[in-house]
């Protein structure tokens, strides 16, 4: 009797993953830094903070960084936006369009909430999760977060689609009381806490009113990767502000605020040359043109984005370059062609 037991086939190696070390390691996304040096690729990551703080704002200028850089492609990040006004969602499409990201609003092209986690579930299945971001905004649009039992199954279609290569990003809001020590409370169940890789606390700390600038601490309470564990941004408040020129002034910086300004003092003339570089290269929408300039020039964005304006326009013997409007009413920019000088005949 005991050798018939001996040959009864143990019910747990249907499920074994032996052998499949190699496709898992394919599967797996290296922990490098995705957006910043905050949110890592292939982890799921939420970001919580009080309303008005800025996290929408922060978040999309770390996309667009990361596509300008090269480490995403555009039509790999899908951004839920599920808590917004039409005038601002257009504002953010306005912007995605320029870099081809992709954003989904509910009652928006057939798209519900409740389409999220199926459509994440089968990207994990057919192999189309990898190297894909998806960006919730907010988090408890899509789960109740005071809910264990929705908490954790969300967390399972988060958790599958990381497997298989996805990256996720949930925003959430904290409770508006702090604890005794002021410190900011996350909303809901401990369940998302626990399930993420990583998490941070997104607080206000501080205003500059001199420069109508905001500042913002992002302080890690969970990580299982090399994520940053303080950081610092800041970013406009000047009133009227459109919200692209707004984006282009999202910028990190030091505790000691203001230590790492660039020196922007330089001559215009070698901000509207790399512009003119750029141009040339094929990449032709503002903000697409701001970012690369950025990133080339480490000057700012809203900097670059004041140059561009201030040099566009019709009359080439006024202005260096001009835009026509295309598919999404974007503006395509193009330099002005200039008559060739005789000093640009002499080859002597």
């Amino acid at each position: 009797m005991d050798n018939d037991k001996d040959k009864r086939p143990n019910p747990l190696l249907a499920f074994s993953l032996a052998g499949l070390g190699n496709t898992l390691a394919e599967n797996a996304e290296a922990a490098e830094p995705l957006l910043g040096k905050l949110s890592l690729r292939g982890e799921v990551s939420v970001w919580y903070a009080p309303p008005n703080t800025g996290k929408t704002l922060i978040i999309l200028a770390l996309i667009v960084e990361a596509v300008t850089a090269g480490r995403i492609e555009g039509g790999d990040v899908f951004y839920i936006n599920a808590d917004d006004s039409a005038h601002g969602l257009a504002a953010k499409v306005q912007v995605a369009d320029d870099f081809g990201i992709n954003f989904l609003a509910p009652g928006q092209q057939r798209f519900e909430l409740n389409r999220l986690v199926p459509a994440m579930q089968q990207m994990a299945k057919d192999d189309t999760a990898k190297g894909k971001l998806v960006v919730v905004d907010t988090l408890k649009k899509v789960a109740d977060l005071m809910n264990k039992s929705e908490c954790r199954e969300f967390g399972k279609a988060a958790r599958a689609f990381s497997l298989a290569g996805g990256t996720f990003v949930g925003l959430a809001h904290t409770n508006k009381a702090r604890s005794p020590s002021q410190k900011l409370i996350y909303a809901g169940t401990t369940d998302v806490l626990e399930d993420f890789d990583s998490a941070f606390l997104i607080d206000p700390d501080g205003c500059d009113s001199s420069m109508n600038q905001k500042i913002v601490r992002f302080e890690c309470i969970k990580s299982r990767g090399p994520n940053a564990q303080h950081a610092f941004y800041r970013y406009s408040t000047e009133k009227d502000l459109a919200y692209p020129d707004r984006l282009s002034t999202v910028e990190q910086t030091d505790p000691v605020y203001g230590m790492n300004e660039p020196d922007e003092d330089g001559p215009n003339h070698l901000i509207r040359a790399a512009i003119a570089t750029v141009i040339r290269e094929g990449i032709r929408t503002k903000m697409r043109i701001a970012a690369e300039v950025q990133r080339r020039t480490n000057i700012s964005r809203k900097k670059v984005l004041d140059i561009i304006k201030a040099n566009s326009g019709p009359d080439p013997e006024v202005h260096l370059w001009h835009y026509k409007r295309v598919e999404h009413g974007a503006h395509q920019y193009e330099l002005h062609k200039l008559p060739v000088t005789d000093a640009e005949h002499d080859t002597t």
